[in-house]
């Protein structure tokens, strides 16, 4: 359905620790970084809404930015402006500086930008509700990341196996 009404469009899902939290990666400048990593003093902040669903057509730009620790599923375009909407059109905009979501002349073309990436999450990845990180990360040591504990060397480990 969504190739003969939408055209060819593929979904782009953006998972990037590194472009996560910026103002973390800035104190990185400081040559007392290591000690305030060891110390717990410097953390990145995992609620910010770095993580990307969204997806291109033949004019328009279209996501919402989502954190590792709160993953959503907007049903409806108040919730989507919750939680921070994008929407550039290319063709008079082709550096993509102008975010549109917001206007509300356009807000019945967010609203239908919103069904057809929500239609594309199911289809590409299911439901997109899990959390990336069991846990509040740790920046020492390695986070138990979703999907660790999903393979099968690590359901035999557990259990003894």
């Amino acid at each position: 359905m969504l190739d003969t009404v939408f055209g060819d469009v593929s979904l782009t899902a953006v998972e990037s620790v590194m472009a996560l939290d910026a103002d973390f990666w800035f104190e990185f400048a400081d040559p007392e970084a290591p000690k305030r990593i060891q110390s717990r003093d410097l953390r990145p902040d995992w609620r910010k809404r770095g993580f990307l669903r969204g997806y291109c057509d033949s004019r328009y730009t279209f996501g919402r930015y989502i954190s590792p620790l709160s993953p959503n599923r907007p049903t409806d375009a108040e919730a989507l402006f919750a939680q921070n909407a994008v929407l550039y059109d290319r063709l008079t905009d082709p550096a993509e500086m102008r975010n549109l979501a917001a206007d509300p002349a356009l807000r019945g073309l967010v609203d239908r930008y919103r069904g057809v990436l929500e239609a594309l999450i199911d289809r590409e990845l299911g439901t997109d509700t899990r959390a990336w990180v069991t846990e509040r990360p740790r920046l020492l040591g390695r986070p138990t990341w979703h999907g660790d504990t999903d393979q099968p060397a690590a359901s035999a480990a557990a259990s003894g196996g």
